[in-house]
C-alpha cells in the first residue's frame, strides 16, 4: 500500500464565509446499503472499484489510520448514484480528467465530515452546507479527512446539454460550465437522498418510465438550482432562482410540485412565511403569484416528460398526473397557452428526436 504525506486538510475560509442551507440528514445508515459494490482494505480493488463506477481515480494513503473503503452503488439508466467512505485513514484522490468518449459530470453531496477539493487553481471543502460539481478537462486532487463520507451523483454530459436544451427550448451542443462551489443545492440533495430511500426500499429502479422520470428530476433540479453559466438563459424560460429567503418556498415547491393537493397556504408554511410575504417577495422576484409559480414549475416538467417519451408508453393524462394535474383538459388549455401546441403534439414528436 503506498503512502503519501500531503500538507494538512484544513477547511477554506471563503467557503465557511458564503451563506448556505445545511444539508441534513440521518448519517447513522449509509444510503444505497443494499448496493454494496465493495467494502475492502486493499488498495487496487478500491481503486479499481471507484474508476470503474465513478470516475478514473488514483487512491493514495496520506496519513496514519486504517484504510476501508466502502462503496454503494445503483444506477437510473445512464445516472449513477453512489455512496462513498474512506474509513479513518486521511486519504488523498486524483481524479483524472475522463476520455471524450465517457464524458460525466461528477456531483459531489457532503455526508459526513469534511473532504477538501483542489481543482485547476480551484480550492474548496465539501462539508455540512458545501457541495461541488467536477466536470471532465481539468485534474481534481481531493483530501479526505478521517471518516468524511460524500453521496455522488454521475451525469453524462450528453444528458445534461439535452436537458439544457428542453429548459431553454433552443439546441445546446455542449453542458454549461458549472461552478466547483455550490452552496445553494440542498433541495436538490433532499431530492438525491429520497431517490435513495426509493432504492434502498426495493422501488422499482429497473422500470424505463421510472428510470426515465429519474433521469429527467435529477438533471432538470441540477441545472435549475446549481451556479453556472447558463444560468441568466434558465432564468429567462424557468421560473426560476429567487431571492434567499424565498429558497425555502422554491426548494419546496420543486420537491413537492407532483402533490396536486397542495395549496398557497401549504407552501407558504413550509417557508415559514405569512401569505402577504409569500404572494409580495414571489412577485417582486419572478412577476408570478406562487399560484401561477406552481403551476408553471408543473408544466415545464410535464413539458420534459412529455419530450422524452412515446406514445407507445404513455399517455398525456399520465404524465399530467405525475406533474401534479388531476383534470386533463384543464392541464391541455395551460399547455397549449404556455407553449402553443398541444400536449399530444408534443408527446408525438418525441418519436422523430
Amino acid at each position: 500500500m503506498s503512502t503519501m504525506r500531503n500538507p494538512p486538510v484544513t477547511r477554506c475560509a471563503d467557503v465557511s464565509a458564503v451563506p448556505t442551507q445545511r444539508i441534513r440528514h440521518d448519517t447513522t445508515r449509509p444510503p444505497l446499503s443494499g448496493h454494496q459494490v465493495l467494502h475492502t482494505r486493499d488498495l487496487v480493488a478500491a481503486q479499481s472499484a471507484v474508476s470503474g463506477h465513478l470516475w478514473p481515480t488514483r487512491i493514495q494513503i496520506s496519513d496514519q489510520g486504517e484504510f476501508t473503503l466502502r462503496l454503494h452503488h445503483a444506477s437510473f439508466g445512464v445516472i449513477g448514484l453512489a455512496y462513498l467512505s474512506c474509513g479513518d485513514a486521511a486519504v488523498s484522490a486524483t481524479l483524472d480528467a475522463r476520455p471524450d468518449g465517457d464524458r460525466a459530470l461528477l456531483v459531489a453531496l457532503p455526508w459526513v465530515g469534511t473532504v477538501e477539493c483542489w481543482y485547476g487553481r480551484e480550492r474548496t471543502a465539501v462539508a455540512g452546507r458545501t457541495a461541488m460539481v467536477i466536470q471532465p478537462g481539468r485534474l481534481t486532487v481531493t483530501l479526505w479527512q478521517p471518516g468524511a463520507a460524500l453521496l455522488l451523483v454521475v451525469l453524462p454530459e450528453r444528458l445534461v446539454a439535452e436537458t439544457l436544451g428542453d429548459l431553454t427550448s433552443e439546441p445546446a451542443s455542449a453542458p454549461p460550465r458549472f461552478d466547483l462551489v455550490q452552496p445553494g443545492l440542498a433541495g436538490w440533495a433532499r431530492l438525491v437522498r429520497a431517490i435513495c430511500d426509493i432504492v434502498d426500499s426495493g422501488g422499482p429502479v429497473d422500470h424505463p418510465i421510472t428510470t426515465r422520470y429519474v433521469q429527467q428530476a435529477l438533471t432538470a433540479g441540477l441545472l435549475t438550482a446549481a451556479r453556472h453559466d447558463q444560468s441568466e438563459r434558465i432564468r429567462a424560460t424557468v421560473p426560476g432562482v429567487p431571492s434567499r429567503r424565498l429558497r425555502p418556498a422554491v426548494d419546496w415547491i420543486h420537491t413537492h410540485y407532483a402533490d396536486p393537493t397542495i395549496g398557497v397556504s401549504d407552501i407558504a408554511r413550509a417557508a415559514g412565511l405569512s401569505l402577504r410575504t409569500l404572494f409580495r417577495a414571489l412577485r417582486q422576484d419572478t412577476g408570478m403569484s406562487p399560484g401561477e409559480y406552481l403551476r408553471r414549475v408543473r408544466l415545464l416538467t410535464a413539458r420534459a416528460a412529455l419530450r422524452a417519451a412515446t406514445p407507445t408508453d404513455t399517455t398525456v393524462t399520465e404524465v399530467a398526473g405525475r406533474a401534479g394535474f388531476t383534470d386533463p383538459s384543464w392541464f391541455a388549455i395551460q399547455y397549449q397557452r404556455a407553449y402553443g401546441e398541444r400536449p399530444v403534439d408534443t408527446l408525438r414528436a418525441g418519436v422523430t428526436h
